[in-house]
């Protein structure tokens, strides 16, 4: 990974292990029934990182719009299941079993975008990166 895409993040964000991560899917509208299973990774109040089995996933290229739907009981979470994100890059090194793929929040309202700053905020200052 580049430390230069860290240095363009607009927001800070919490990261997440694989076994850590939220389950959620994204679905194009292009292809309504079959969404793409997928592992939260981090994310922040301008997007999100998922994990993507490579199998299933096909071919995500940078730009693509997909809606994320989350599986969560968690209400900062909840705040964002349905929102739409469009791909910023993708990662693929073949010695892994994922993809790794990265989401800005489209249209996200600011309120939603505070309410995920507030919550990173106090998950950093209790050392839950």
């Amino acid at each position: 990974m580049s430390s230069h895409r860290g240095n363009r993040r607009k927001s800070p964000r919490v990261f997440f292990t694989l076994k850590q991560g939220k389950s959620a899917r994204i679905v194009a509208a292009a292809n309504p029934h079959q969404p793409i299973h997928s592992t939260i990774l981090n994310i922040g109040s301008g997007g999100v990182a998922l994990a993507l089995d490579r199998k299933t996933a096909g071919d995500i290229r940078p730009g693509d719009r997909f809606r994320l739907d989350i599986d969560t009981s968690d209400d900062l979470l909840k705040g964002i299941d349905g929102s739409d994100m469009v791909v910023k890059y993708v990662q693929d090194y073949q010695i892994y079993v994922n993809l790794v793929c990265g989401g800005e929040f489209v249209s996200l309202p600011s309120r939603t975008r505070q309410r995920i700053d507030g919550w990173i905020q106090r998950r950093l200052l209790a050392g839950k990166t």
